[in-house]
């Protein structure tokens, strides 16, 4: 009897010894952790989208998994060299020959003049941009120093110059969204330039604009009919020439 007495009341501290740890644990005395609990500094349970418990009893939501290459870190792209890009750029961007070729692919970006606010245009500006009075100051700075431009230029220009205006803007119109982006990209490969390659390109292309209408469609028509490889022999004599000016200089 005392000894079924005394090996019961072991049990019972035993029991209550155990209750008692898992409870400080955050365990039940099953030995089953309850969802969610866990014990202090020890993560929770691996089930994706689980908690894991900060130390003292905090919770804070799983670790994102790492990009490939344990760095987490995208990978940069190293810049081109400007003269290398220079280089690259000038091939394509050359007078006379390349004149020709810019008159066909932007002749109304000769510059890049400031964006104007509306009170500060010219009243024949304002009047041929009348339909976008009321939100011309809220467009973007580029697009309003272009359609300024071309508002200055249309009202300086004669009857014969607005029509071929007009025949470029049908061009234009009549491009695909690829031959559109290729021109823009031709354009901003221009403003990429040094500034004194942009402006031998603008006093190139003003001497082009003296010509009569004629030469200027005959220059385009010489160009158009070349082939490739003609166009990248008359390019590469062009930037000879220009290097030997150049180094006369």
């Amino acid at each position: 009897m005392v000894l079924a007495a005394a090996h019961g009341a072991g049990r019972r501290r035993g029991r209550l010894g155990h209750r008692a740890a898992a409870a400080h644990a955050g365990t039940p005395a099953g030995g089953h952790a309850l969802p969610g609990h866990c014990a202090p500094g020890l993560r929770a349970s691996g089930r994706r989208g689980s908690l894991g418990a900060e130390p003292g009893g905090g919770f804070r939501l799983p670790r994102m998994g790492r990009r490939h290459g344990g760095t987490g870190q995208r990978r940069r792209l190293m810049p081109m060299s400007v003269h290398a890009r220079t280089l690259r750029l000038a091939r394509l961007l050359l007078p006379f020959a390349l004149v020709a070729l810019l008159l066909i692919l932007a002749p109304a970006h000769a510059a890049q003049p400031a964006a104007p606010s509306w009170s500060q245009l010219s009243p024949q500006q304002r009047e041929l941009l009348a339909p976008l009075e009321r939100r011309w100051d809220r467009m973007p700075p580029v697009r309003r120093a272009r359609l300024a431009l071309l508002a200055e230029r249309w009202a300086g220009m004669d009857q014969d110059q607005r029509r071929a205006a007009r025949e470029r803007l049908a061009r234009w119109r009549g491009l695909n969204e690829e031959r559109r982006a290729l021109r823009r990209e031709r354009w901003q490969q221009f403003q990429d330039l040094p500034p004194e390659q942009q402006q031998r390109l603008r006093e190139a292309l003003r001497q082009v604009q003296q010509l009569s209408e004629e030469r200027r469609a005959q220059l385009r028509r010489e160009w158009q009919q070349k082939s490739p490889a003609e166009r990248r022999q008359a390019l590469e004599e062009l930037r000879g020439r220009q290097e030997r000016d150049d180094g006369a200089r």
